[in-house]
């Protein structure tokens, strides 16, 4: 799947101002072999918020489940992460940014990050800040 899903980055960023910049950096996490999805996705995630856009942020995992609305560090996104929520909080809204087909189709709010990092490269930490 992950090969597929390469060829299908390809294909819809290969025009992108800084996909091939950062190609050849990205294209082991298409190959390599991941036991599970959250080490693929949390390594990717390292990967391009902090060592290419440059987050100086802190990813951390709780022990601890908290129920809904009781997370106890700031606002609780689990609902919009997963899907279940089409509302951000207001304070989360989302900034734009030059894309690929915006001629064609506007500003798409909440892309993958790496439809920020091939449009924008390591300007696109200032639309996260």
């Amino acid at each position: 799947w992950q090969r597929q899903h390469w060829r299908s980055i390809r294909t819809a960023y290969g025009n992108a101002p800084f996909f091939e910049h950062y190609a050849d950096e990205l294209a082991p996490f298409f190959e390599r072999r991941y036991t599970f999805l959250f080490d693929y996705n949390l390594d990717l995630l390292i990967f391009i918020l902090q060592k290419k856009l440059g987050w100086r942020g802190e990813i951390t995992f709780s022990e601890t489940w908290f129920p809904p609305g009781e997370w106890p560090h700031g606002p609780d996104l689990r609902d919009v992460f997963s899907g279940e929520s089409d509302k951000w909080p207001e304070e989360f809204q989302p900034l734009p940014y030059p894309q690929v087909f915006a001629e064609r189709f506007g500003f798409l709010p909440n892309l993958s990050v790496l439809d920020l990092l091939f449009c924008c490269g390591k300007t696109g930490r200032e639309v996260l800040q």
